[in-house]
């Protein structure tokens, strides 16, 4: 099990890193010379912005097709308040990195291979992604803030995308011997 913030912002990282392999060995291997555009260098970034500055409030929505908020609203309660780990984790989840490792080697082999021998701005799709996953933490840490709860994601082994929550344990206010509220 793995708080759902985190697995999207594990994913953006990964996707970061890939993206830092491959272009590095596309600058090893084809040089400056593959970019020889300038404004080619700004403009896919900023088109991917500007489509998920628009595409990220409506994930916070409510419109059914795009709203990450309906998906959030079915998770079902989880037994265990507190939010611990089992140890058992889910077989998608088991060990921190060794998921995430593979899915950067796939990753970069998707982008390095097609970018080697075609066109290298593909290697904007990792970007893109990597975005994207950010974008999706910071819905899903707006939606857990404002309704006090944690969402978890693969609790369920024989479905482990599916989301449970606990409630955010506030601690007590810290009081002084007097009772007057802390400085």
């Amino acid at each position: 099990m793995i708080r759902y913030v985190h697995f999207e912002l594990r994913l953006a990282i990964t996707a970061l890193a890939a993206l830092v392999v491959t272009v590095v060995v596309l600058l090893a291997v084809r040089g400056l010379s593959a970019w020889p555009d300038p404004w080619l260098w700004y403009g896919p970034p900023a088109v991917m912005a500007a489509v998920l500055v628009l595409w990220t409030p409506l994930r916070m929505s409510r419109l059914k097709g795009f709203s990450m908020v309906l998906e959030f609203e079915q998770a079902v309660p989880r037994e265990d308040p507190r939010g611990v780990l089992p140890t058992d984790g889910g077989r998608l989840f088991r060990g921190p990195f060794r998921p995430f490792l593979h899915f950067a080697l796939a990753l970069v082999a998707i982008a390095l291979i097609p970018s080697l021998f075609w066109d290298p701005y593909l290697v904007f799709g990792q970007l893109y992604l990597a975005v994207d996953w950010l974008c999706k933490g910071l819905v899903i840490a707006h939606w857990e803030r404002r309704h006090g709860v944690l969402l978890w994601h693969g609790h369920d082994r024989n479905d482990p995308h599916k989301l449970s929550y606990t409630p955010v344990i506030r601690r007590p206010p810290t009081q002084t011997a007097t009772d007057a509220p802390p400085a």
